[in-house]
């Protein structure tokens, strides 16, 4: 049953709600503009002194701070924002591609395997390469909690893993590669993430009816190991404590006995960047917590001591009470000096929702 704390919102009519968490954007960085008709958030153009490839992603709001609040130079070009757990429509994506961004050296879409988006961000890049712009799109799937028999061929949903392939294309975009550059690096990244994620409760989304719980709400000492972040359901429900709940997670994302979800091969030998991403209702203390237990974990149980950890609030289920973890396999770009997979992750970037902020340097001293 939901609890009165989880359905309770200071503003509850979700129109608004989204539309002001985008003005908010504009507010807080200067780089940016806000198309509220579109619900559009674009890197104004005199944010950038010279052409790059413009990095466009977005989704349902409701996963702040994605993708709005990566705007800005050296990540995001341009974010377009649906209804709370929502794709945004092909024409409000079109529009964002042909209007908003600087498209003179292409444009690179990422967007998260979900079958609405696909379709409308697949058809927006249609229409924009029937315009003469040159345009390509990466799809994440990153999800382990979606094997390969529930996947089918839809495949696995995208979820916190999606940031990275945003931050480092982002990067690489910065410094003037290519599109064909930026959209080999891009999928390069996507292809070697794996991630999952546990929550101790389904969200309320502002505006929708509160209900007496059905089912699928969980029990008060149950959590859902892998359940999606539009609240779909996941891998399964266990009562445990929270090493418990690591260990399976890890063993998800990296057992290599699992065929139907053995996505990623990872050892010792290689490097790796980990990302423990807060889903919107834990606490910074707790995920702290949850942070070190996860690291602990990786070294003891898999020699897997990552090369950088990354943790914080990168893609949220709105306030949902739970973290998900996400795993990247270093790979050679093979673009050269400074343009590592790690140097790109380090990067600096002016958007108001990256939050990793210690640059190569400071890492390798």
């Amino acid at each position: 049953m939901l609890t009165p704390s989880t359905a309770k919102h200071f503003i509850n009519d979700p129109t608004k709600l989204v539309l002001t968490a985008l003005r908010s954007i504009t507010l807080t960085n200067p780089a940016v503009a806000l198309d509220a008709e579109n619900k559009v958030i674009y890197l104004r153009p005199s944010s950038n002194s010279e052409h790059q490839v413009s990095i466009i992603s977005g989704g349902g709001s409701g996963h702040e701070p994605s993708f709005a609040a990566f705007v800005g130079p050296g990540l995001l070009s341009g974010a377009v924002a649906g209804t709370i757990f929502a794709s945004p429509s092909a024409e409000q994506i079109r529009r964002c591609i042909l209007e908003k961004v600087d498209a003179q050296k292409g444009v690179l879409v990422v967007v998260m395997n979900y079958t609405g988006d696909v379709l409308n961000f697949g058809m927006a890049v249609e229409k924009a390469k029937a315009s003469g712009l040159n345009v390509e799109m990466v799809v994440v799937g990153d999800d382990a909690g979606v094997g390969r028999k529930q996947g089918g061929k839809v495949g696995r949903r995208g979820i916190a893993g999606t940031v990275l392939v945003q931050k480092i294309s982002g990067a690489l975009a910065a410094t003037g590669a290519s599109l064909k550059e930026v959209h080999g690096v891009a999928q390069l990244t996507a292809s070697n993430v794996v991630s999952i994620g546990a929550s101790l409760s389904h969200v309320h989304v502002p505006g929708r009816s509160i209900t007496e719980a059905d089912d699928e709400e969980l029990n008060q000492d149950e959590v859902e190991i892998g359940m999606g972040i539009h609240n779909e359901p996941g891998s399964e429900k266990m009562k445990d404590d929270l090493p418990g709940m690591v260990k399976k997670m890890l063993a998800y994302m990296l057992d290599p006995e699992d065929k139907d979800r053995a996505f990623l091969q990872i050892n010792k030998s290689h490097e790796t960047v980990l990302l423990v991403n807060n889903l919107g209702g834990v606490s910074p203390l707790e995920l702290g917590g949850i942070t070190c237990e996860v690291v602990e974990q990786l070294e003891k149980d898999w020699g897997v001591k990552p090369a950088r950890v990354l943790s914080g609030t990168f893609m949220t289920s709105l306030n949902g009470l739970g973290f998900s973890i996400s795993i990247l396999k270093i790979m050679d770009t093979g673009l050269g000096s400074g343009k590592s997979m790690l140097e790109l992750l380090d990067a600096p970037a002016e958007a108001s929702g990256w939050a990793a902020a210690v640059p190569t340097k400071t890492w390798q001293n």
